[in-house]
């Protein structure tokens, strides 16, 4: 419960985060319940996972033979309503958000199970990738830019990611203006580039900002699932 302690000493009612990690997952989601309980509370939450490990949380069996097929969109759904079930997820989490390598990833509104695709760019080419870090690089893009949207005077973003930001946040369409809604898509389309981005450098989880932007400007606009 190491996750659920260190959440629960420093997190404040206004904190952001996006939690990476299925170990220690119960302990950590009822600390975020807690946060969540308090009148105080405007912080936020997202599960980022990849859809192979969430099958597998769920009891979900894949039709693929590999992670590398990917999940279908039947499947994702089911592993997502049984998630929500065995985990009481609407009580800690607002987002899930879900990668599946190079297939597209899914991003859930956890209070009513709205779900909306993310496409990612195909990186397959003569070069050589280093997928290892990605997924890092995902999480911490996608917080990256969450607090951006939340606040510019606490980014940790330079200028030109922020312009970036804030016209594919612009060029969104949300049925309802959901403006929370809008603000994690936006920051989980720039995650997904970070990740993108740091298969193209031999370093782990290392990014360049002009890949970062070209991926993000190549990106299509999120779909309703």
């Amino acid at each position: 419960d190491t996750y659920g302690s260190l959440c629960s000493a420093i997190s404040a009612d206004q904190t952001l985060v996006v939690v990476d990690s299925v170990i220690g997952l119960k302990p950590l989601l009822a600390s975020l319940k807690e946060k969540r309980d308090s009148d105080s509370y405007k912080g936020g939450a997202v599960l980022k996972i990849n859809a192979s490990e969430l099958c597998r949380l769920a009891g979900v069996t894949q039709s693929g033979s590999s992670e590398a097929d990917g999940v279908s969109l039947d499947e994702l759904k089911e592993a997502v309503s049984s998630f929500s079930s065995q985990y009481s997820a609407s009580d800690a989490l607002d987002y899930m958000a879900i990668t599946d390598g190079r297939h597209p990833a899914h991003l859930v509104k956890v209070q009513d199970s709205s779900m909306y695709k993310l496409g990612v760019v195909d990186l397959t080419s003569d070069q050589t990738l280093y997928p290892i870090g990605a997924g890092d690089s995902v999480a911490a893009g996608t917080l990256a830019a969450w607090l951006n949207l939340r606040s510019e005077d606490a980014s940790p973003l330079d200028g030109a990611c922020r312009s970036a930001l804030a016209k594919w946040r612009d060029d969104i369409s949300i049925e309802g203006g959901d403006e929370s809604l809008r603000d994690i898509l936006t920051a989980f389309a720039f995650g997904l580039s970070c990740g993108s981005a740091s298969c193209l450098q031999q370093e782990n989880s290392v990014v360049a900002t002009k890949d970062v932007l070209g991926l993000l400007g190549k990106m299509p606009c999120p779909s309703v699932c």
